[in-house]
C-alpha cells in the first residue's frame, strides 16, 4: 500500500512506498509475482517528476551497489553511490529521494532499457517482466553473497586478531 500526497501549499508532492519502491530498488515479490510489482511500479512512475519517495527501509547503498555491478560504467550511479555511502557514514539518511532520481538510476524501473536486458545477459528480453524477474532474482542472489562475504571477512578478520 502506498500513499499519495498531491503537494498542496507549494510543497514538493511525497509518496510513501513502503516496501513497493525503494530508493534504487524495490521490495520482494513475497506474496506477489514480477507481474504484481510491474503494474504497481508502472502505477507510480506516471506520478510527478518531482514526487519525493519516502521508503519502508534505507537499502540505498545495497541498492545502488547492485545498480552498479549491473551497469559499471554509468558514472551517474557511481556518483549516487559515493554520495550514499557518505552520507550514511556519517548517520544521514539516503531517503527522500525523488520519482525524477528513481528513474534516472532505479533498475526496476528502467526494465525497458536495453542497457538492463544487456546486463542481465539477456538482450533478447524485450518483456519487462522478464527482465522485472532476472533483476529481482539477480537482487536476491547479490545480497545473499554480499552477507556471506562479509561475514566470512569478520570471522577471518576476528581469527587474524586473536
Amino acid at each position: 500500500m502506498s500513499f499519495f500526497l498531491d503537494g498542496r501549499d507549494g510543497q514538493a508532492p511525497a509518496l510513501f512506498c513502503g516496501d513497493t519502491l525503494f530508493v534504487a530498488g524495490c521490495g520482494r515479490f513475497m506474496e506477489g509475482s514480477a507481474l504484481d510489482m510491474h503494474e504497481s511500479l508502472s502505477r507510480l512512475v506516471k506520478l510527478p517528476p518531482s514526487t519525493r519517495v519516502f521508503c519502508g527501509h534505507e537499502y540505498t547503498v545495497g541498492n545502488l551497489k547492485y545498480a552498479c555491478s549491473l551497469e559499471p560504467e554509468n558514472e551517474l550511479l557511481q556518483e549516487r553511490l559515493r554520495a550514499a555511502e557518505e552520507q550514511r557514514a556519517a548517520g544521514l539518511p539516503t531517503v527522500p529521494s525523488t520519482l525524477a532520481e528513481e528513474l534516472e538510476h532505479n533498475p526496476f524501473l528502467r526494465t525497458r532499457d536495453p542497457k538492463i536486458a544487456d546486463a542481465l545477459r539477456c538482450p533478447e528480453c524485450n518483456d519487462p517482466l522478464e527482465v522485472m524477474s532476472r533483476l529481482r532474482r539477480g537482487k536476491d542472489t547479490f545480497t545473499f553473497v554480499g552477507k556471506v562475504i562479509t561475514l566470512a571477512l569478520s570471522i577471518q578478520s576476528y581469527f587474524q586478531s586473536s
